[in-house]
């Protein structure tokens, strides 16, 4: 979770953007919240309250016992919960942040149109989805199919063996399991602008790990194994 709040905050300042100011005083919504380590980062940033969304229970219970570990995880209040389908009112937070989520969904569109619904007029939106990414989608995507039939937590145990924390496990596994909706840049543009998004802006810059970054870099064949890649707004 530290790990996870000191990169959070470089990813923006790296951005010229201050995520102390960002989320400073905000109510937000943190939408696909998965264990509550990037929801954790936000109240640290000093947001006034922030509501951590995810689809299962033990996940949830999860990132519950983890905030009451800081001081400021008295400002968060997660519940089960779908990004297709808010339980929330209209014009309600001032940020939706949505990480990595809405690309495993199988109803791109309408997460996006439910996050311009509960956000207010001067809201915004941070949302990162993949883009179409080369190499990575064909290989991610063939990894998929060949561990369709391999017990998840099985394989997740055997990771552990192996000594990957357990931030790198989420990680693989997500690529291993997890359901992609891969979309261009254009058609992503396309969608936010379609349900009232405007003023885009893309945080071309991150850390070292990042697709993005290696991109932006022009590293060896990152184009050819990325393609698109990160695709933050």
């Amino acid at each position: 979770f530290e790990r996870t709040f000191i990169d959070t905050k470089e990813r923006y300042i790296i951005n010229d953007v201050d995520p102390f100011n960002f989320y400073g005083d905000k109510l937000v919504l943190d939408a696909g919240c998965g264990s509550g380590k990037v929801t954790s980062a936000i109240a640290k940033f000093g947001a006034k309250k922030i509501y951590g969304i995810d689809l299962t229970e033990e996940g949830i219970n999860f990132a519950i016992d983890r905030s009451k570990v800081f001081p400021e995880g008295q400002n968060i209040n997660y519940k089960v919960g779908n990004c297709k389908s808010l339980p929330f009112d209209d014009n309600y937070f001032d940020i939706v942040h949505s990480n990595g989520v809405i690309h495993h969904t199988d109803d791109y569109e309408q997460c996006l149109k439910e996050f311009s619904r509960v956000l207010k007029p001067s809201g915004k939106l941070w949302i990162f989805v993949m883009g179409r990414s080369g190499m990575f989608e064909i290989i991610a995507d063939t990894v998929r199919n060949i561990m369709k039939d391999v017990d998840r937590s099985l394989f997740m145990k055997y990771l552990e063996t192996l000594g990957f924390s357990s931030g790198r496990i989420y990680w693989i596994t997500d690529h291993c399991y997890a359901k992609y909706n891969w979309k261009s840049k254009l058609e992503f543009e396309n969608l936010l602008y379609k349900y009232g998004f405007s003023n885009l802006k893309q945080l071309k810059r991150g850390i070292n790990i990042d697709q993005n970054e290696l991109n932006f870099k022009n590293k060896p064949y990152a184009e050819l194994k990325f393609g698109e890649g990160q695709l933050k707004r």
